[in-house]
């Protein structure tokens, strides 16, 4: 008898390919990852123990493919629909990028690294992406100071080194394409 499957259920196992030694491997994809995943997405994944970076490849379905691969072994958190976006259509316009990229010497008050949103480059100038969620502007208790310290050791640390900083505040979720397109334009024409 025919059994009815859902799109995203054929989606059950995901093929990546490290960025280290470029050998692709398949693990079986939970529904949850499904939606969150694409091809062409660089993901960070647990490795034998350490962090390793894969680009998504394909996706496909196979029968029982719970039992017969190992979970993919997804490291980090869920990025917000609006990160993924801005990360999708920087590839549609050929920028590769990293997320939650981290450099020397960028750290809090507490010597913990920083990591930035998103990092790609404009004409070998490396550019920054930093979205700012809801949380960034409830001002209310540590944790909001915490992250205003933050965003003030991520700006003057572009200021430094002379990356330029695109800030996306929440309420302008619904224009991401025409600021990223803004941003692009305006790095192309400083000669900086």
């Amino acid at each position: 008898m025919n059994e009815l499957r859902f799109v995203r259920e054929r989606q059950n196992v995901i093929l990546g390919r490290y960025n280290t030694h470029g050998k692709t491997y398949s693990w079986y994809l939970p529904y949850e990852l499904q939606k969150v995943i694409h091809v062409g997405d660089i993901e960070i994944i647990n490795s034998d123990g350490n962090k390793d970076k894969i680009i998504v490849v394909s996706f496909k379905y196979e029968k029982n493919a719970k039992l017969k691969y190992k979970n993919f072994p997804y490291r980090r958190g869920i990025a917000s629909w609006q990160v993924q976006h801005i990360c999708r259509y920087l590839k549609s316009l050929g920028y590769d990028y990293s997320r939650e990229r981290h450099f020397k010497g960028l750290m809090n008050e507490r010597g913990l690294h920083l990591g930035m949103d998103i990092v790609f480059c404009i004409n070998k100038r490396m550019c920054v992406i930093e979205y700012n969620g809801v949380h960034h502007y409830n001002n209310q208790g540590p944790r909001y100071k915490n992250f205003k310290k933050n965003m003030d050791i991520k700006r003057n640390w572009c200021r430094q080194n002379d990356m330029p900083l695109l800030e996306i505040p929440f309420w302008w979720q619904n224009d991401l394409d025409s600021i990223l397109n803004l941003f692009i334009t305006s790095v192309l024409s400083d000669k900086g």
